[in-house]
Protein backbone atom coordinates (compact mmCIF):
# COMPACT_ATOMS: atom_id res chain seq x y z
CA UNK A 1 0.00 0.00 0.00
CA UNK A 2 1.41 3.44 -0.94
CA UNK A 3 2.68 5.58 1.91
CA UNK A 4 0.19 8.24 2.96
CA UNK A 5 1.57 11.76 2.75
CA UNK A 6 -0.10 14.81 4.20
CA UNK A 7 -0.04 18.56 3.82
CA UNK A 8 -2.14 21.62 4.30
CA UNK A 9 -2.35 25.37 4.48
CA UNK A 10 -4.56 27.92 6.18
CA UNK A 11 -5.59 31.53 5.73
CA UNK A 12 -7.39 34.10 7.84
CA UNK A 13 -10.38 35.51 5.98
CA UNK A 14 -11.99 38.85 6.78
CA UNK A 15 -15.51 37.41 6.72
CA UNK A 16 -17.91 35.63 9.11
CA UNK A 17 -17.51 31.87 9.37
CA UNK A 18 -20.93 31.13 7.83
CA UNK A 19 -19.91 33.14 4.74
CA UNK A 20 -16.55 31.42 4.25
CA UNK A 21 -18.14 28.02 4.80
CA UNK A 22 -20.89 28.79 2.29
CA UNK A 23 -18.38 29.72 -0.40
CA UNK A 24 -16.79 26.26 -0.25
CA UNK A 25 -20.13 24.45 0.08
CA UNK A 26 -21.53 25.99 -3.12
CA UNK A 27 -19.41 24.04 -5.58
CA UNK A 28 -21.67 25.11 -8.46
CA UNK A 29 -19.93 28.51 -8.33
CA UNK A 30 -16.36 27.27 -8.18
CA UNK A 31 -15.73 27.78 -11.89
CA UNK A 32 -16.35 31.48 -11.33
CA UNK A 33 -13.60 32.07 -8.77
CA UNK A 34 -11.35 28.99 -8.68
CA UNK A 35 -8.91 29.69 -11.55
CA UNK A 36 -8.36 26.09 -12.76
CA UNK A 37 -12.00 24.95 -12.45
CA UNK A 38 -13.95 24.97 -15.72
CA UNK A 39 -17.20 23.23 -14.77
CA UNK A 40 -18.86 21.21 -12.00
CA UNK A 41 -21.92 18.98 -11.87
CA UNK A 42 -23.52 17.44 -8.79
CA UNK A 43 -24.39 13.89 -9.85
CA UNK A 44 -25.84 12.64 -6.56
CA UNK A 45 -26.98 14.20 -3.32
CA UNK A 46 -28.00 12.20 -0.26
CA UNK A 47 -28.39 14.12 2.98
CA UNK A 48 -25.02 15.66 3.79
CA UNK A 49 -23.22 13.70 1.08
CA UNK A 50 -22.79 14.47 -2.60
CA UNK A 51 -20.99 13.06 -5.63
CA UNK A 52 -19.49 15.75 -7.85
CA UNK A 53 -17.84 15.65 -11.26
CA UNK A 54 -15.31 18.43 -11.69
CA UNK A 55 -13.48 19.54 -14.84
CA UNK A 56 -10.31 21.59 -14.41
CA UNK A 57 -7.47 23.00 -16.46
CA UNK A 58 -4.17 21.28 -15.64
CA UNK A 59 -0.80 22.91 -16.26
CA UNK A 60 -2.61 25.67 -18.12
CA UNK A 61 -3.16 23.37 -21.09
CA UNK A 62 -5.40 20.29 -20.94
CA UNK A 63 -8.80 19.90 -19.30
CA UNK A 64 -9.18 16.80 -17.13
CA UNK A 65 -12.08 15.51 -15.09
CA UNK A 66 -12.43 13.76 -11.73
CA UNK A 67 -15.14 12.40 -9.46
CA UNK A 68 -15.22 13.69 -5.88
CA UNK A 69 -17.37 12.50 -3.01
CA UNK A 70 -17.95 15.21 -0.42
CA UNK A 71 -19.51 15.24 3.04
CA UNK A 72 -20.80 18.56 4.37
CA UNK A 73 -20.85 18.79 8.16
CA UNK A 74 -22.73 22.01 8.86
CA UNK A 75 -22.63 21.66 12.65
CA UNK A 76 -18.85 21.27 12.80
CA UNK A 77 -18.24 23.54 9.80
CA UNK A 78 -16.15 20.87 8.09
CA UNK A 79 -16.16 19.54 4.53
CA UNK A 80 -14.36 16.31 3.68
CA UNK A 81 -13.63 15.12 0.15
CA UNK A 82 -12.32 11.98 -1.56
CA UNK A 83 -11.14 11.77 -5.15
CA UNK A 84 -12.84 8.62 -6.44
CA UNK A 85 -11.04 8.66 -9.79
CA UNK A 86 -7.36 9.44 -9.06
CA UNK A 87 -5.00 9.18 -12.00
CA UNK A 88 -1.29 8.29 -11.97
CA UNK A 89 0.95 9.36 -10.43
CA UNK A 90 -1.67 9.66 -7.66
CA UNK A 91 -2.92 6.42 -6.15
CA UNK A 92 -5.27 8.19 -3.73
CA UNK A 93 -6.30 11.69 -2.68
CA UNK A 94 -8.53 12.89 0.12
CA UNK A 95 -8.75 15.92 2.34
CA UNK A 96 -10.85 18.36 4.30
CA UNK A 97 -11.80 21.99 4.68
CA UNK A 98 -12.20 23.23 8.24
CA UNK A 99 -13.35 26.60 9.56
CA UNK A 100 -12.65 28.24 12.91
CA UNK A 101 -14.15 31.52 14.05
CA UNK A 102 -11.48 34.04 15.06
CA UNK A 103 -14.13 36.62 15.89
CA UNK A 104 -17.47 37.64 14.42
CA UNK A 105 -15.79 39.11 11.35
CA UNK A 106 -12.81 36.81 10.87
CA UNK A 107 -12.45 33.12 10.07
CA UNK A 108 -9.46 30.82 9.87
CA UNK A 109 -9.89 28.47 6.92
CA UNK A 110 -7.71 25.38 6.61
CA UNK A 111 -7.36 23.15 3.57
CA UNK A 112 -5.81 19.77 4.47
CA UNK A 113 -4.92 16.96 2.05
CA UNK A 114 -3.62 13.40 2.19
CA UNK A 115 -2.39 11.40 -0.78
CA UNK A 116 -0.41 8.39 -1.98
CA UNK A 117 1.55 7.93 -5.20
CA UNK A 118 1.95 4.92 -7.45
CA UNK A 119 5.03 2.80 -6.59
CA UNK A 120 5.95 5.22 -3.75
CA UNK A 121 8.62 6.84 -5.90
CA UNK A 122 10.25 9.64 -3.78
CA UNK A 123 10.70 12.07 -6.68
CA UNK A 124 7.11 11.55 -7.83
CA UNK A 125 5.90 12.01 -4.26
CA UNK A 126 7.81 15.28 -3.90
CA UNK A 127 6.35 16.66 -7.13
CA UNK A 128 2.86 15.55 -6.11
CA UNK A 129 3.29 17.27 -2.75
CA UNK A 130 4.38 20.49 -4.45
CA UNK A 131 1.37 20.34 -6.75
CA UNK A 132 -1.06 19.65 -3.90
CA UNK A 133 0.42 22.52 -1.86
CA UNK A 134 0.11 24.90 -4.81
CA UNK A 135 -3.51 23.85 -5.38
CA UNK A 136 -4.33 24.42 -1.71
CA UNK A 137 -2.88 27.94 -1.75
CA UNK A 138 -4.76 28.87 -4.94
CA UNK A 139 -8.04 27.56 -3.55
CA UNK A 140 -7.61 29.31 -0.19
CA UNK A 141 -6.80 32.62 -1.89
CA UNK A 142 -9.88 32.25 -4.10
CA UNK A 143 -12.16 31.50 -1.15
CA UNK A 144 -10.73 34.49 0.71
CA UNK A 145 -11.30 36.80 -2.25
CA UNK A 146 -14.95 35.86 -2.67
CA UNK A 147 -15.80 35.68 1.03
CA UNK A 148 -14.31 39.10 1.72
CA UNK A 149 -16.50 40.58 -1.02
CA UNK A 150 -19.71 39.03 0.31
CA UNK A 151 -21.35 42.38 1.05
CA UNK A 152 -21.06 43.50 -2.56
CA UNK A 153 -21.68 40.22 -4.41
CA UNK A 154 -25.11 41.39 -5.56
CA UNK A 155 -23.35 44.25 -7.35
CA UNK A 156 -20.33 42.45 -8.79
CA UNK A 157 -22.06 39.22 -9.87
CA UNK A 158 -24.09 39.17 -13.06
CA UNK A 159 -25.91 36.07 -14.28
CA UNK A 160 -28.68 35.77 -16.85
CA UNK A 161 -30.27 33.33 -19.29
CA UNK A 162 -32.07 33.68 -22.60
CA UNK A 163 -33.16 31.45 -25.45
CA UNK A 164 -34.78 31.10 -28.86
CA UNK A 165 -36.94 28.50 -30.56
CA UNK A 166 -35.21 27.00 -33.59
CA UNK A 167 -37.24 25.10 -36.18
CA UNK A 168 -34.32 23.20 -37.58
CA UNK A 169 -32.08 20.20 -36.86
CA UNK A 170 -30.34 20.18 -33.49
CA UNK A 171 -27.13 18.97 -35.14
CA UNK A 172 -26.92 22.10 -37.30
CA UNK A 173 -27.55 24.45 -34.36
CA UNK A 174 -24.94 22.63 -32.29
CA UNK A 175 -22.34 22.75 -35.07
CA UNK A 176 -22.82 26.49 -35.43
CA UNK A 177 -22.46 27.11 -31.68
CA UNK A 178 -19.45 24.81 -31.56
CA UNK A 179 -17.71 26.85 -34.24
CA UNK A 180 -18.60 30.21 -32.69
CA UNK A 181 -17.59 29.20 -29.17
CA UNK A 182 -14.22 28.00 -30.41
CA UNK A 183 -13.02 31.56 -29.84
CA UNK A 184 -13.45 31.04 -26.10
CA UNK A 185 -10.36 30.13 -24.11
CA UNK A 186 -11.60 26.85 -22.61
CA UNK A 187 -14.71 24.87 -23.50
CA UNK A 188 -16.33 21.52 -22.81
CA UNK A 189 -18.48 19.99 -25.53
CA UNK A 190 -21.38 17.62 -24.87
CA UNK A 191 -22.49 16.90 -28.47
CA UNK A 192 -25.93 18.16 -29.44
CA UNK A 193 -26.73 18.99 -25.79
CA UNK A 194 -24.44 21.57 -24.22
CA UNK A 195 -21.26 23.60 -24.69
CA UNK A 196 -19.65 25.01 -21.54
CA UNK A 197 -17.11 27.81 -21.74
CA UNK A 198 -14.78 29.70 -19.44
CA UNK A 199 -12.73 32.71 -20.45
CA UNK A 200 -9.24 32.43 -19.02
CA UNK A 201 -7.92 35.73 -20.40
CA UNK A 202 -10.79 37.93 -19.20
CA UNK A 203 -11.06 41.68 -19.90
CA UNK A 204 -9.34 43.88 -17.33
CA UNK A 205 -12.66 45.01 -15.82
CA UNK A 206 -13.73 41.42 -15.00
CA UNK A 207 -12.47 38.78 -12.60
CA UNK A 208 -14.27 35.94 -14.38
CA UNK A 209 -16.64 35.09 -17.23
CA UNK A 210 -18.24 31.66 -17.63
CA UNK A 211 -21.36 30.20 -19.19
CA UNK A 212 -22.91 27.64 -21.46
CA UNK A 213 -25.04 27.09 -24.55
CA UNK A 214 -27.77 24.45 -24.31
CA UNK A 215 -29.92 22.64 -26.87
CA UNK A 216 -33.22 21.02 -25.89
CA UNK A 217 -35.23 19.09 -28.48
CA UNK A 218 -39.04 18.94 -28.33
CA UNK A 219 -41.97 18.53 -30.72
CA UNK A 220 -41.86 22.16 -31.88
CA UNK A 221 -38.15 22.15 -32.69
CA UNK A 222 -35.12 22.96 -30.56
CA UNK A 223 -34.82 25.52 -27.79
CA UNK A 224 -31.32 26.96 -27.94
CA UNK A 225 -30.41 28.66 -24.69
CA UNK A 226 -27.55 30.68 -23.29
CA UNK A 227 -26.39 31.37 -19.76
CA UNK A 228 -23.62 33.83 -18.92
CA UNK A 229 -22.15 34.60 -15.50
CA UNK A 230 -19.59 37.32 -14.86
CA UNK A 231 -17.77 38.63 -11.81
CA UNK A 232 -17.06 42.33 -12.13
CA UNK A 233 -14.02 43.82 -10.45
CA UNK A 234 -14.98 46.22 -7.64
CA UNK A 235 -12.75 48.79 -9.35
CA UNK A 236 -14.67 48.50 -12.65
CA UNK A 237 -16.70 51.68 -12.10
CA UNK A 238 -15.42 54.22 -14.59
CA UNK A 239 -13.87 51.63 -16.92
CA UNK A 240 -14.12 52.77 -20.57
CA UNK A 241 -15.09 49.24 -21.62
CA UNK A 242 -18.20 49.58 -19.46
CA UNK A 243 -19.17 52.95 -20.85
CA UNK A 244 -17.42 54.87 -18.09
CA UNK A 245 -20.22 53.90 -15.69
CA UNK A 246 -20.01 55.95 -12.50
CA UNK A 247 -21.15 53.19 -10.12
CA UNK A 248 -20.94 49.40 -9.92
CA UNK A 249 -24.70 49.22 -10.48
CA UNK A 250 -24.31 51.18 -13.71
CA UNK A 251 -21.31 49.07 -14.74
CA UNK A 252 -23.32 45.90 -14.13
CA UNK A 253 -26.24 47.21 -16.20
CA UNK A 254 -23.90 48.17 -19.04
CA UNK A 255 -22.25 44.73 -18.98
CA UNK A 256 -25.67 43.05 -19.04
CA UNK A 257 -26.54 45.00 -22.16
CA UNK A 258 -23.20 44.19 -23.82
CA UNK A 259 -23.30 40.47 -23.10
CA UNK A 260 -27.01 40.24 -23.89
CA UNK A 261 -26.63 41.82 -27.31
CA UNK A 262 -23.71 39.56 -28.20
CA UNK A 263 -25.52 36.49 -26.88
CA UNK A 264 -28.75 37.16 -28.77
CA UNK A 265 -26.76 37.81 -31.94
CA UNK A 266 -25.21 34.34 -31.67
CA UNK A 267 -28.59 32.74 -30.91
CA UNK A 268 -30.23 34.39 -33.92
CA UNK A 269 -27.39 33.34 -36.20
CA UNK A 270 -27.62 29.77 -34.87
CA UNK A 271 -31.36 29.81 -35.58
CA UNK A 272 -30.87 31.17 -39.10
CA UNK A 273 -28.15 28.61 -39.83
CA UNK A 274 -30.17 25.65 -38.54
CA UNK A 275 -33.40 26.72 -40.23
CA UNK A 276 -31.49 27.37 -43.45
CA UNK A 277 -30.06 23.86 -43.20
CA UNK A 278 -33.57 22.49 -42.76
CA UNK A 279 -34.74 24.37 -45.86
CA UNK A 280 -31.84 23.02 -47.89
CA UNK A 281 -32.61 19.49 -46.72
CA UNK A 282 -36.33 19.83 -47.40
CA UNK A 283 -35.85 21.46 -50.80
CA UNK A 284 -34.84 18.34 -52.75
CA UNK A 285 -37.58 16.33 -51.01
CA UNK A 286 -40.29 18.88 -51.81
CA UNK A 287 -39.24 19.00 -55.47
CA UNK A 288 -39.70 15.28 -56.01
Amino acid sequence: MPERRTGGHSITVEAPMRVAFGVVVDISMWQLFMPPVVHTEILERHGAGELVRLWALTNGEAVRTWLYRRHLDTSERRITFVNESPEPPLASLRGAWSFRMVDERKTQVERHHEFGVVDDDPLTARRAAEGADADARVELDAVSMVAERHRELDKILLSFEEGLLVRGPVRAAYEFLDEVSATKNVRLCFPHRKIVYKDVAVPEHLDALTGHWTLTEHQDGVTVGARHTAMIKPSAAGAPALGGAATLDDARAHLREQLGEASMDVLRRARDFAEGTRSRLMGPIASR
